[in-house]
């Protein structure tokens, strides 16, 4: 027998390794699916949490055509992958350009800004599309099978009254929001949080336009109506600026509960209850409180108290030196608005800071201090400028056709 050298032994240990190796590199058997091309690329964290819920366990579902990785960028730096991620970004950045263009045109009521929009809201999904093209999963989303019916609807029954050009302005609309949904349906993280600041600022614009409309008597920024001014911002109306500044005010709040000490977040929260405010709507308020009690249901009553009281009382801070201002007969007081702005945006963030029990004790303290401050002699009761009481015989004048019972709150 002959006997082994160390050659032999050092071809042995080579043979060894490239069996390890060929084992390391064959490709691995998916269930359901057939035998892939052998890789020895390994799937990053990212990209294994942006995979569906429905096929994390099979690593061919997104072949499928099924869901596209809608909510993430693509991990594996492929050429591919970063034009994606370009292009869904690009689209963002439209979908952002028409919001601006639409609220600071007046709430795209007039034809010419409607067309402007359309045309964004268009370019944006086609950018969406280009980069993940429709699945099936996107006609499963629950608002798109009401809006396409309702756009049919819309559509079949201005035909059949012979005024088709009637429906096809409420069918665009319609298919407007659907098309929103796919394009941030399609958005990466980051372009999300680029579309939200985006959105949150253009919130913050049409809420202090409003509110130095109504300090400032702006014509055109605010809306008189029953002997007071009420904030209408660039949307012209009060109501319609009210229902703008509400579902901003719940996605912010929503978001500050995940993090309550961000006090950017805490200043957008009262600056937009602050404009809210201003708008003077019933059905903004009503509209708030109910969103107030989803937002506990789903987040928690005591994480979202504790989320609100900071703004909420910033805002009340603003909304009282912003009072003064709205009567018709009283004059404009811009610098008061301005501190009281600032001053609600301070207490804000104060509150925040502090803790659940502390942040209470200081809002009664400061309750409890302006009721003394009213309640102190010669504090509430002065005469008016003319030495008269306004009961008996004031020279304050009263615009004409004013109801003298009119609530001023619409």
């Amino acid at each position: 027998m002959r006997a082994e050298g160390p050659c032999s032994s050092l071809g042995q240990v080579r043979r060894r390794g490239v069996v390890a190796v060929v084992k390391r590199i064959r490709p691995p058997v998916w269930q359901g699916a057939k035998y892939d091309r052998p890789s020895i690329q390994r799937e990053s964290p990212a990209a294994i949490g942006s995979l569906p819920s429905d096929a994390v366990s099979s690593a061919t579902a997104k072949h499928e055509g099924d869901t596209p990785t809608l909510a993430s960028r693509t991990a594996d730096g492929s050429p591919d992958g970063t034009l994606q991620s370009r292009t869904t970004g690009w689209a963002g950045l439209v979908l952002l350009v028409a919001v601006a263009a639409g609220l600071f045109g007046q709430g795209a009521y007039y034809t010419s800004v409607q067309r402007y929009v359309g045309v964004l809201v268009a370019a944006a999904t086609v950018l969406a599309l280009a980069a993940w093209p429709p699945t099936r999963s996107d006609a499963r989303l629950l608002p798109v099978a009401p809006a396409v019916a309702l756009a049919a609807w819309a559509g079949l029954d201005a035909a059949l009254h012979g005024a088709l050009a009637a429906g096809v302005g409420l069918a665009l609309l319609l298919l407007g929001v659907v098309a929103v949904l796919l394009v941030c349906r399609r958005l990466g993280q980051e372009d999300r949080e680029v579309l939200f600041l985006g959105v949150t600022g253009i919130g913050l614009v049409v809420a202090l336009a409003g509110g130095l409309g109504v300090a400032g008597h702006v014509g055109s920024w605010a809306f008189q109506a029953q002997g007071v001014w009420r904030a209408s911002s660039m949307l012209s109306y009060p109501n319609a600026t009210a229902a703008l500044l509400v579902p901003m005010v719940l996605v912010v709040l929503a978001r500050l509960v995940e993090t309550p000490r961000s006090l950017p977040l805490v200043l957008a929260v009262t600056g937009l209850l602050a404009g809210l405010g201003a708008t003077a709507s019933r059905a903004g308020a009503l509209a708030l409180v109910v969103g107030l009690l989803v937002l506990a249901g789903l987040r928690g009553p005591r994480a979202t108290a504790r989320t609100a009281v900071g703004p909420c009382a910033g805002a009340l801070l603003a909304l009282a030196c912003l009072l003064p201002s709205m009567p018709v007969a009283s004059p404009p007081r811009p610098v008061l608005a301005l501190a009281g702005l600032c001053g609600g945006l301070t207490l804000a963030g104060v509150v925040a800071r502090l803790r659940w029990r502390l942040a209470v004790a200081l809002l009664l303290t400061a309750g409890l201090a302006g009721g003394l401050a009213l309640v102190v002699p010669g504090g509430g009761g002065r005469a008016t400028r003319s030495g008269r009481s306004p009961r008996h015989g004031s020279t304050w004048p009263r615009p004409t056709g004013a109801p003298r019972c009119a609530p001023p709150w619409g």
